[in-house]
């Protein structure tokens, strides 16, 4: 591609912009480049791996796990920008706060023990299960559509 200045070199300045509302782009070598007062901008390079920057901006991933500390300031800023904050909020099930019970191993043993407390005739006891086997279903279903917040 030729420099769109000069019409003679080949470009290797490549950058778009935004002026008066309009994107534009620019090619331009690196004679025209200094002419003009545009300065090729060094790209951040992870110590650990060597990928840049641009690269990560590229691909989508990072090349190591020190590439989080080299490029701090900048992901901090991606990740506000599409998470909405920086800081992570911790989100777990509804009423499993021992981490261990899963809601479906809650139901299963529920349904066990209503089982038994039909086959015993306790019919009081089987109605108190079947209104624990109901809220549990309930707190399924809303786990389905999502996860509540804690702090």
């Amino acid at each position: 591609m030729l420099c769109g200045v000069c019409h003679k070199n080949e470009a290797t300045i490549h950058f778009k912009g935004i002026f008066n509302g309009q994107v534009f782009k620019m090619d331009m070598c690196e004679e025209c480049a200094i002419k003009k007062g545009v300065e090729e901008k060094k790209s951040i390079t992870c110590g650990s791996c060597g990928i840049t920057y641009a690269d990560f901006k590229s691909k989508g991933r990072l090349g190591c796990a020190n590439c989080y500390t080299s490029f701090a300031p900048f992901l901090n800023q991606l990740i506000e920008h599409i998470h909405g904050s920086g800081k992570h909020i911790e989100t777990r099930p509804f009423d499993n706060p021992t981490g261990t019970e899963t809601l479906k191993q809650k139901l299963h043993a529920l349904t066990q023990e209503l089982k038994l407390c039909i086959s015993r005739e306790e019919y009081e006891k089987a109605a108190e299960i079947r209104d624990k086997i109901k809220y549990v279903k309930r707190q399924v279903q809303k786990y389905k559509r999502g996860m509540v917040k804690t702090t």
